[in-house]
């Protein structure tokens, strides 16, 4: 069964789950699974130029370069962070919440995991976090690989039905020798299935799933995996991977060709050497004749050489271009200031923007189950009070805001000029600080 029809089944079953309806989910989530597993490992660098083989017609001394340009990363790292690469800001206005918030965001070392997160859902295009109670009975969170969960969400509310955790382990089985010397050794996959009150144990074998532990109660009133989802679901170098794929392999050429001395001919005119002198040219790096008319000249590929460059300055440009990232290595992208400068980062910006929204809606969630688990622990957790910002990391033009301000001061109301701003948050604050430093007031009235 597809999720759809599992879904359908179990409305009509009021949501009693089944081992077989565990086994269908899981199965049809491994399809993607191995498309995760791919992307990650991608990202953490292996990626196909490394798989190069020389062809047979290939002398073994010819060079075979496999240089990979890290593009994947560098998306990634852009997408991660200029998001989140200012730590997140929390303003609550109840001070038992804000005390309760504080300690869980000190204690599960939040802005860290919020750029682990962000950094599997720009890999895989979604990544999922659990919240549980330790043994301490404390709040904590846990981000989880992308293959290895799924979450069968409500339509109409968009929160989590079920969700499922599963992963590969060693059994590790002692036969009943007199020494117990021998072993065996097989992976098995065990699971954990979450509802709204509990969770159940299984691991899946050979002989099919079966139950391995006493249900556990997770002491939240909802699933408590929340999952940030990427634009498209789809990872940032997802549609670009062919395009970097055959920027590795150009410029890999390139530098073959460059090592072989392949970029030129050697033209011998007046006479032609003999093979003892090729053989000895090997090592001295020089040729010799006693023939007055013995010349040694190169006749370089021009054309081929800066048709390698375009091709490879095109398939970079197209590759940063359709993911919606700046080349900053790039030295038009650093000569521009001003306006210029501002539409450069803009596509940035657009996707970074995204994602804060995301990454909002999934600190949002979190917040809501964590407020649930409180509620059992007769501490009350304002969620409704709970509003996460994150703030844009992207470089500024310090040089082109002051000269908007030395242009713009007086001719427009200071609360408008400093609006436009991104590095100003409270624009009332800043006008009160402005007239303090101006007049030596604490306020102006009218100002």
């Amino acid at each position: 069964m597809n999720t759809a029809e599992i879904i359908r089944l179990l409305e009509s079953q009021n949501e009693q789950i089944t081992k077989s309806i565990i086994l269908d989910l899981i199965k049809e989530k491994r399809l993607a699974d191995t498309d995760y597993k791919t992307l990650y490992s991608e990202y953490k660098g292996d990626v196909p130029i490394l798989n190069r083989e020389k062809p047979e017609s290939i002398p073994d001394y010819k060079a075979l370069n496999k240089i990979a340009s890290g593009l994947r990363g560098l998306f990634v790292l852009q997408g991660t962070a200029f998001t989140v690469g200012k730590s997140s800001k929390v303003i609550i206005e109840d001070e038992k919440t804000l005390e309760l918030v504080k300690d869980f965001r000190d204690l599960n070392q939040i802005h860290s995991k919020d750029a682990g997160l962000l950094q599997m859902g720009c890999v895989c295009g979604q990544s999922g976090r659990l919240l549980f109670v330790d043994k301490e009975a404390k709040f904590r969170v846990k981000n989880l690989n992308s293959w290895e969960y799924l979450v069968v969400k409500d339509a109409t509310t968009d929160f989590a039905q079920f969700g499922i955790i599963y992963y590969e382990v060693e059994d590790i089985t002692v036969n009943s020798d007199a020494d117990n010397s021998v072993t065996k050794t097989r992976s098995v996959t065990n699971v954990e299935f979450y509802d709204k009150k509990k969770i159940q144990f299984f691991t899946i074998d050979g002989n099919g799933m079966r139950k391995t532990k006493d249900d556990l109660i997770h002491g939240f009133d909802s699933v408590p995996i929340v999952q940030y989802e990427n634009d498209k679901l789809q990872g940032d170098f997802y549609e670009e991977r062919s395009q970097i794929d055959a920027y590795d392999l150009l410029l890999s050429i390139e530098q073959d060709e460059l090592e072989d001395l392949r970029t030129s001919y050697m033209v011998f005119s007046g006479a032609e050497p003999s093979e003892e002198q090729m053989e000895n040219a090997k090592f001295t790096g020089a040729f010799g004749s006693e023939d007055p008319d013995f010349k040694v000249t190169y006749l370089e590929k021009e054309a081929n050489a800066e048709r390698t460059r375009t091709q490879l300055e095109r398939l970079r440009n197209d590759a940063f271009t359709s993911a919606n990232r700046v080349d900053f290595r790039d030295d038009k992208s650093n000569a521009q200031s001003g306006y210029a400068r501002v539409l450069e980062l803009q596509t940035l910006e657009d996707d970074c923007s995204l994602k804060r929204v995301e990454m909002q809606r999934v600190s949002n969630n979190m917040y809501r189950i964590l407020a649930s688990g409180y509620s059992k622990m007769t501490e009350k957790l304002e969620c409704g009070s709970i509003i996460t910002e994150y703030a844009s990391a992207l470089p500024l033009d310090l040089t082109y805001y002051s000269n908007f301000l030395s242009l713009s001061y007086g001719k427009i109301p200071l609360e408008i000029l400093y609006s436009q701003l991104p590095f100003i948050e409270n624009v009332e604050e800043a006008v009160k600080m402005f007239n303090k430093e101006v007049t030596g007031l604490e306020d102006i009235e009218g100002s």
